[in-house]
């Protein structure tokens, strides 16, 4: 013969408000309960319940403000390492570059695919014509963009 548990005694202190300032407010009050240990179970549940789908919303929150692009420190944030080593793996060609005037950006989807161990293309310099470079760079960038048909005229 199984018994039931025994009720679970729970303290919950009140305090008495009044509205007229010049009274003072008495002493906290203790009011006691006796809960069974099935509905404390029961509640704990759906307490658990509640907490994981509110950090499930969180987290998608989260995924969907991540920004497309980032800039080298963010990505080096995100990589926990140095913006030199963010600058070595876009120099080597492991990271794309895009530029915004000044900035270097890196695409967000690129540095995870990194991390994933997933390939990343090589990058090419956005412009065919440098101040500083020849015509015959120039040309030759624009052989190799146009033997890889990035669909970008040559």
């Amino acid at each position: 013969m199984r018994s039931s548990p025994a009720p679970t005694t729970a303290t919950i202190f009140t305090s008495a408000t009044t509205r007229d300032r010049r009274r003072p407010v008495s002493e906290p009050r203790a009011l006691t309960l006796q809960v069974p240990a099935a509905i404390l179970e029961a509640i704990a549940e759906l307490v658990e319940t509640r907490v994981l789908e509110r950090l499930a919303e969180l987290d998608i929150a989260e995924e969907r403000a991540q920004p497309d692009y980032l800039t080298v420190p963010e990505a080096a944030e995100r990589l926990r390492a140095s913006r030199q080593r963010v600058y070595d793996l876009l120099s080597s060609g492991r990271l794309r570059r895009f530029k915004d005037g000044t900035r270097v950006l890196i695409a967000s989807a690129e540095l995870d695919a990194y991390l994933a161990g997933r390939a990343v293309g090589q990058s090419l310099p956005i412009s065919s014509r440098s101040r500083r470079g020849s015509r015959a760079r120039a040309r030759r960038i624009d052989q190799a963009r146009a033997s890889l048909d990035l669909g970008v005229p040559a």
